[in-house]
């Protein structure tokens, strides 16, 4: 994106497949520099995040940022994340696999954060969610 924002996805529940009761009290705020935090309602605690090889094979040419998640039960999926300033185009995903939360950015002003990345990635989960 243009402008760079933190992203937070109070959509974690639904992907993670948390019930509705749990998914309310849940706050994980990332974003592309690697910064990232999760409040479960008792305080918020760091995310660790790091650059390594796409586990899902979804992008190849180079490492992906990915941030440790520390709840396990996830439901694999892609969060695609609109950009209004660019006409509702989808430019940056956050991809939930395993305990890993994989943070995608597009390049459109340049390789200037370590989650932007040449292309969208490839090979998604069997499950997509839009923002």
């Amino acid at each position: 994106m243009s402008s760079k924002i933190a992203v937070c996805l109070s959509v974690l529940g639904m992907v993670m497949g948390v019930g509705a009761s749990t998914a309310s009290a849940i706050t994980v705020t990332i974003d592309e520099f690697g910064n990232g935090s999760i409040d479960f309602g008792a305080g918020v605690q760091p995310l660790t995040s790091f650059l390594i090889a796409d586990p899902t094979g979804g992008v190849t040419e180079q490492p992906v940022l990915v941030y440790m998640s520390p709840i396990t039960e996830v439901t694999s999926g892609d969060v695609y994340l609109r950009d209004v300033g660019e006409g509702g185009a989808v430019l940056d995903v956050v991809r939930f696999y395993n305990d890993y939360i994989i943070f995608y950015s597009d390049n459109v002003d340049g390789y200037d954060a370590p989650a932007d990345t040449p292309h969208a990635p490839i090979n998604p989960p069997d499950e997509h969610r839009f923002c």
